[in-house]
């Protein structure tokens, strides 16, 4: 199999209809169903950027998207498509983001305990401010006592490659890098409790494993939507059980007709608590606690305020949007916001707009 998989970086419909990426998708296509019967339709995941390998194509359905949109860039290896996961030649898709199977660095228990202090807001030296009865004090909350204890405690007795919280957020991050789906990751970590001897402390399911996300503060709300797209069940629709618009009910069929619903079973003679399931969910990542979460960090605090602690030099030269006009003109309309050294500007960004659809190429802007 060819390791030079440059052409799958390629963009533009016209540089896709070139022969080094037609021929790259016939490779690509020749190899994921070299064990299928031809022409029979088998399907497999399709890796384009929109289907990005959650939903399956026949062969041509699949050659017709990676010519029109293109394929997801950073799919290697083929894991869905026949190739090992962990080839050691092909982890280009890991190598960017660093070797995660390094030998123990000094520094890693260093980095683990720097994000906890990140996310909880306490210094590991206020550890000591903990009383001989081992009571809390309220101004240091419980889970970074956890949080510091699994970043310090050894994976199994003798291990040095890896604390308890680094081995769960590596494993989070090769569940997102590998485009994992919870159940494979829920059957993974229960062979790894196993592995580990049903250590009590460790997470048995994806569900466990992610409450170390909401502990360190990348948590989400979840916020029911219409199945069409058309409002969120927010404010005035908060309790609504149907679109106002499409009239779409914002449950799904089977589930409780009430949040306190209550089914009878006849066969065991009990009653029985059916939830109310919503058909569709935004997960919202709300922005106050991100911007809280970046001044807790003494480094990047820092940098937010770099605008505050440096001068206009030249003004015939933009190097940031702090030398614009429409700063200086912000910080004149309101100047109590401006005093703050504390105040975040936000704007819109996108990230690969096309304004030509797919015939076009994209910005990020």
């Amino acid at each position: 199999m060819d390791n030079d998989r440059s052409w799958m970086h390629i963009q533009g419909l016209s540089n896709r209809l070139q022969p080094t990426y037609r021929n790259g998708v016939q490779n690509f296509l020749d190899f994921s169903l070299k064990d299928t019967i031809p022409n029979t339709g088998a399907k497999k995941r399709c890796p384009c950027l929109k289907c990005r390998n959650y939903i399956d194509h026949n062969r041509e359905t699949m050659r017709a998207h990676l010519l029109r949109v293109g394929m997801e860039p950073d799919y290697n290896p083929w894991i869905f498509h026949g190739e090992e996961q962990l080839d050691m030649g092909n982890m280009e898709m890991f190598e960017e983001e660093g070797d995660l199977f390094d030998d123990q660095d000094p520094l890693v228990s260093e980095e683990m305990a720097a994000l906890v202090h990140d996310a909880t807001n306490v210094v590991p030296e206020n550890l000591n401010d903990r009383d001989e009865e081992g009571k809390d004090h309220p101004e240091i909350p419980d889970k970074f006592y956890r949080l510091m204890k699994d970043a310090e405690e050894e994976l199994f007795s003798g291990c040095k490659t890896f604390s308890r919280l680094e081995f769960i957020v590596t494993l989070l991050h090769l569940k997102v890098s590998g485009h994992w789906h919870d159940k494979s990751f829920t059957l993974l970590l229960s062979a790894l409790h196993k592995a580990f001897n049903y250590d009590p402390k460790f997470p048995k399911s994806s569900s466990e494993a992610q409450k170390y996300t909401k502990d360190l503060g990348l948590n989400y709300v979840k916020i029911h939507a219409c199945v069409n797209h058309c409002i969120l069940y927010r404010k005035e629709y908060e309790n609504a059980d149907s679109c106002p618009t499409c009239e779409e009910s914002r449950w799904k069929e089977g589930s409780g007709e009430f949040d306190d619903s209550v089914t009878f079973s006849e066969s065991q003679g009990t009653s029985q608590r059916i939830p109310r399931i919503p058909r569709l969910v935004l997960r919202h990542f709300p922005l106050v606690p991100r911007l809280q979460r970046l001044f807790m960090s003494s480094k990047i605090a820092k940098h937010m305020r770099w605008n505050k602690d440096r001068k206009r030099m030249d003004k015939d030269v933009l190097r940031h949007p702090y030398d614009s006009k429409a700063w200086e003109k912000l910080d004149d309309s309101f100047p109590d916001f401006a005093a703050d050294p504390r105040n975040v500007r936000l704007g819109l960004s996108t990230d690969g707009f096309n304004p030509g659809a797919h015939l076009g190429t994209k910005y990020s802007i």
